[in-house]
């Protein structure tokens, strides 16, 4: 008689992977959504490079705890009922974790709104002040050594900094007329007010670079996301 296949119940090898974070993480705005509470998209880069071979291992599936609105305090505490802390999603298996935060524990949805709907934002000073951004590079920091002390060792963690969403002045790829039009808005946006924003998108990044080289941990990596959306920035003149 034949013995059967031997299965040993073990799973395959892959690189355990969390994503975690803001909007920008979750997918806002690439609905429909999986999770509405958090805004979570199907299609969300960390779904998207599912599969990816890293070091001769594919990437699992994302454990996706990034959320809509979050700030730090949310990797912590419930960010609202149904939704676990986001640590909740990292383990000791957990090779691989991608972020964006920091923008919302810096306001920047209601001042950049603000700067849409209301009046020239561009003379009430700097969006992000001084003591804004070192307040919150100094949780960020401790946030990364957290999540680096939750996950394997040897893993890594990936730290995203902001889009420019807005056309840079001088930049061919996005060419835009004074005033922009903001979508489905009908706002004007005028240069001096877009250059606040942008600045202030460059002062985030500055600062979530500093934090992650205040951790003095190799294995946390700044990835610069200041032009992921050149040539797809909004109100440009041909369009997104």
């Amino acid at each position: 008689m034949r013995a059967g296949p031997f299965g040993t119940g073990l799973q395959p090898p892959v690189i355990r992977y969390a994503a975690l974070g803001d909007s920008y993480s979750s997918g806002t705005g690439a609905s429909p959504y999986t999770d509405e509470l958090c805004r979570r998209s199907p299609v969300t880069y960390s779904n998207l490079i599912a599969g990816t071979v890293v070091n001769g291992l594919p990437v699992d599936r994302p454990n996706l705890a990034a959320c809509h609105g979050a700030k730090t305090i949310d990797f912590y505490t419930s960010q609202q009922p149904g939704v676990p802390p986001q640590l909740d999603a990292v383990q000791l298996n957990t090779r691989l974790v991608t972020l964006t935060i920091g923008g919302n524990d810096l306001g920047f949805s209601a001042k950049f709104t603000g700067c849409y709907l209301g009046a020239d934002c561009s003379t009430i000073g700097p969006l992000a002040t001084p003591q804004e951004l070192y307040e919150t590079q100094v949780k960020l920091t401790s946030l990364y050594q957290q999540i680096r002390a939750e996950m394997n060792p040897d893993g890594r963690l990936m730290v995203i900094s902001y889009p420019s969403i807005l056309p840079v002045t001088g930049e061919p790829a996005d060419p835009q007329p004074t005033p922009a039009r903001w979508p489905n808005l009908g706002e004007n946006l005028i240069l001096p007010e877009r250059n606040a924003i942008n600045d202030a998108t460059a002062q985030a990044d500055r600062m979530i670079r500093d934090a992650v080289i205040a951790t003095g941990d190799s294995h946390v990596t700044y990835v610069n996301g200041l032009d992921l959306f050149r040539g797809h920035r909004l109100c440009r003149e041909s369009g997104v």
